[in-house]
């Protein structure tokens, strides 16, 4: 037992756990590089829960970097409580901050998670549904703010939001390194893009079949034959379109020049019109860990300093 508890309180047998730690991790960097398609979801989930539904004997450095990590905790433990003993209280804080930070990857690594790439349109009101079962979130674009640079770059993207948060409307501003906390949530604002509003067809008969995007139920019935869009390709210049006429449904694409047939007769598109509104892309995290790792990084990175100065 003594033994045991020599080795834990030896700083030689910390060091070199992190030196294998870090060996682990820069061997695990290439099996991810490798590997996109096992790790493509890693950053969307609590590390555990990923662990949990991507079993594979790739992921062996990251059990390993764990167990090590298992040690360290272990072996701050021992120091903390040796400290206490010695009163030294300087090493006290800085075995206690590190445990602090230990703690907090564990709670991130538990409850953590990420929604990325969520397009919220101007003016109109989105719910977004978070995973974990989790309270929905309720957020409206009221303004969106940039400035166009001569090279027609976007800059200075700032944007208004009207949300709900525990019932009660509120209202706050969101930018480019500075989110927006709903709900123990974090709104990360990613860019501007426009969004298909509507799309007009004028056909050939000089008649315009105008398609909503935004339809909030279901397919959109022009005379009798219904119509919901699917898809656009990036330039906007092809739609795919779901065609339902009676008990006959049929997906297609439509682009400049395309025969269409609506009830039976048969038109050309000559001009496609897209309506655009401005929206806003934004990533949801939610990380419970955030406050007290950054309080306890900040006491490590402290008491090391303190340390440091003692020492010389």
């Amino acid at each position: 037992m003594d033994k045991i508890k020599k080795i834990l309180l030896d700083i030689n047998y910390s060091f070199y756990a992190l030196v294998l730690a870090s060996f682990f991790c820069i061997l695990g960097s290439f099996i991810v590089y490798f590997n996109p398609k096992l790790y493509n979801t890693i950053d969307y989930k609590a590390l555990f829960k990923w662990l949990y539904y991507n079993q594979s004997i790739k992921n062996f450095w990251l059990y390993l970097v764990t167990i090590i990590f298992v040690y360290l905790g272990i072996s701050g433990f021992y120091c903390l409580i040796y400290d206490f003993k010695r009163k030294n209280i300087f090493t006290l804080i800085f075995h206690l901050s590190f445990l602090l930070i230990l703690v907090a990857h564990l709670i991130n690594s538990i409850y953590f998670y990420k929604v990325s790439d969520y397009i919220i349109p101007e003016g109109v009101p989105k719910t977004i549904n978070l995973p974990e079962s989790d309270k929905p979130i309720r957020v409206f674009l009221d303004k969106l703010n940039y400035d166009i640079t001569n090279e027609g770059f976007i800059k200075n993207l700032k944007a208004d939001l009207i949300y709900l948060e525990k019932d009660e409307q509120k209202s706050g501003k969101i930018s480019i390194n500075n989110p927006l906390k709903i709900e123990g949530k974090y709104l990360i604002l990613k860019q501007a893009s426009p969004f298909l509003r509507s799309i007009t067809f004028k056909l050939r008969s000089e008649e315009r079949l105008i398609i909503p995007v935004l339809t909030p139920e279901g397919p959109f019935n022009i005379d009798g034959v219904l119509f919901q869009f699917l898809a656009h390709n990036e330039d906007m210049s092809a739609f795919k379109v779901l065609v339902i006429d009676g008990d006959k449904k049929e997906t297609m694409i439509w682009s400049l020049g395309q025969n269409v047939n609506i009830k039976g007769q048969s038109y050309t598109i000559t001009q496609i019109i897209p309506d655009t509104i401005g929206s806003i892309v934004v990533d949801i995290v939610y990380d419970p860990s955030v406050y007290l790792i950054f309080f306890a990084s900040t006491l490590f990175v402290f008491t090391s300093v303190i340390r440091f100065f003692e020492k010389g």
